[in-house]
């Protein structure tokens, strides 16, 4: 017997084990509470027994000589009879300290047979326990585990559905991110095939503008060479007229070149702009732009050479500053 009620189809209750457990240990610790204030019995009246024998044993032998041989008689009985009842009292006292050690013997035996049998008694109800808990608890773990396999295999369908749905929706933004930048692309290639045949333009229209007034001054001096002897006054006039206009000509030629640079610079730049814009939204690189002839190159090589962009400049601003100087002069 256990000592307490099962509980219906799950065992002993927790609380139930304890308390019976508790009880067990309670009664185990009041009889080895008894059997110590035994054994410190037994000792105490041994040790008063052995205290009044010495007392006894101390005692110094008693004179009764001056007495009559009647009392001396009784005395002897007297004396008789107490070593008598002496030896009755040590047999007696040796007897309950026997009986006593028995009992203590006994109840130390009984004691430890009931701590044993409640022991193991409580040691099988735990066990009984333990195991009832053990398979409570893998039947859970069992349970745990199939929902949780039920639980991944519904997340993993949900991940493959969002991962499904995220594909087609980059693929359909892709779509139409090229589609945008094919679109912008066109119209960026053909705004910049309207700037080039536009600056191309301006330059053949430069370009003409400084072809004729080199005709003109050299129909000028022509003029001039063939009327010398007769008017020279008129040919320093002639040439005068004839430097002024091909300066006007010049800085006008200048003024439509530096304006064409400098839009052809601003263009550049705002392509390069929406080319890195496409760059970052497709995800891949334009095709080069081909570099574009600058608009100096279209100016008489026997008057300028084979220079760079910045030596154009630099030769412009000294013949701009030259002219200026023979304007001033005339």
């Amino acid at each position: 017997m256990t000592g307490f009620p099962k509980a219906r189809g799950r065992g002993y209750r927790p609380e139930q084990v304890d308390q019976v457990l508790a009880k067990l240990g309670r009664e185990r610790d009041h009889a080895w509470q008894q059997l110590a204030e035994l054994s410190v019995r037994v000792e105490g009246l041994t040790r008063e027994a052995a205290r009044l024998t010495a007392s006894v044993a101390a005692l110094p032998p008693t004179s009764y000589e001056g007495l009559g041989k009647r009392a001396i008689k009784l005395l002897g009985e007297v004396q008789a009879e107490a070593v008598e009842l002496r030896e009755t009292a040590e047999t007696r006292g040796r007897e309950l300290v026997d009986a006593a050690d028995a009992a203590a013997r006994e109840l130390l035996a009984a004691a430890q047979a009931d701590a044993g049998r409640r022991r193991a008694e409580s040691e099988a109800a735990a066990d009984g326990v333990i195991s009832r808990a053990s398979a409570y608890a893998t039947r859970l773990m069992a349970d745990a585990r199939q929902q949780a396999l039920a639980m991944r295999d519904e997340a993993s369908a949900a991940l493959a559905e969002v991962t499904r749905q995220c594909r087609a929706m980059v693929a359909e933004q892709r779509v139409r991110q090229t589609g945008a930048a094919r679109a912008l692309e066109a119209q960026l290639a053909s705004y910049q095939a309207d700037v080039d045949a536009r600056v191309h333009a301006l330059t053949t229209r430069g370009e003409a503008l400084l072809a004729e007034a080199r005709r003109e001054l050299a129909d000028a001096e022509a003029e001039a060479r063939a009327t010398e002897k007769a008017a020279d006054s008129r040919r320093t006039e002639l040439l005068a007229e004839a430097r002024v206009r091909q300066q006007r000509v010049e800085h006008e030629t200048e003024w439509i070149a530096e304006e064409l640079e400098e839009r052809s610079d601003q263009v550049r730049a705002h392509l390069d702009h929406i080319r890195d814009s496409l760059r970052a939204l497709t995800g891949r690189r334009p095709a080069p732009r081909q570099p574009e002839p600058e608009p100096d190159d279209y100016e008489d090589e026997d008057e300028h050479g084979h220079q760079g962009h910045q030596g154009h400049q630099d030769d412009r601003r000294d013949e701009r500053g030259g002219r200026r100087g023979t304007t001033e002069r005339y």
